[in-house]
């Protein structure tokens, strides 16, 4: 998917996938360099278009590489983006979803 990622790039933006995205995934592993230079690649794919995302659902992950995302955006000039997740249809079911995180984790 990479590839496809590289490779088809234009009229798109590209948000890095916060804690979830490949950038975060080199950081949690403690590969700063990996980090900066797959960063690198997706910034050079997306010039002007690529956005470091941060998420703030409470993961542990989320924490763990908030601070890297942040440090790394700024040095390679890029801008954040602060996203988070669909999680219900209706603000009524803010609650109910509540609820279900609740008991998810305990």
């Amino acid at each position: 998917h990479r590839d496809l990622l590289l490779d088809n790039t234009e009229g798109l933006i590209l948000l890095t996938g916060g804690a979830e995205g490949q950038v975060a995934k080199h950081l949690l592993k403690g590969r700063v360099a990996d980090a900066r230079t797959e960063l690198s690649t997706l910034a050079a794919a997306y010039p002007g278009r690529c956005y470091v995302e941060i998420t703030r659902h409470g993961t542990e992950d989320e924490y763990a590489t908030e601070e890297g995302l942040v440090d790394l955006a700024y040095e390679l000039s890029l801008p954040l983006v602060a996203t988070h997740d669909a999680r219900f249809m209706k603000s009524a079911d803010a609650k109910a979803h509540d609820a279900m995180m609740c008991i998810s984790n305990g």
